[in-house]
């Protein structure tokens, strides 16, 4: 499978310089940044977030935007 993305020559220039100060290609260096563990970890927090939401899960109701504001200042 193949992905196209638009770049500016700098943006280019800039992923192949630090692909090669890495010894990587542009295509590795790129996936090991989009996949990393730190991202991919990310993504699952985020897809736990929106099935916890989803369900109900740890959300606050307030009256006021006034509430809302006081609970974040004791938080």
């Amino acid at each position: 499978m193949r992905l196209s993305i638009d770049l500016t020559k700098e943006q280019h220039q800039a992923i192949k310089s630090y692909a090669v100060m890495r010894g990587m290609s542009m295509k590795d260096f790129v996936l090991d940044r989009v996949l990393s563990d730190d991202v991919m970890k990310y993504n699952q927090e985020s897809l736990q977030v929106f099935e916890d939401t989803e369900n109900g899960v740890n959300l606050s109701r307030y009256n006021s935007y006034g509430e809302f504001l006081r609970d974040m200042d004791d938080a």
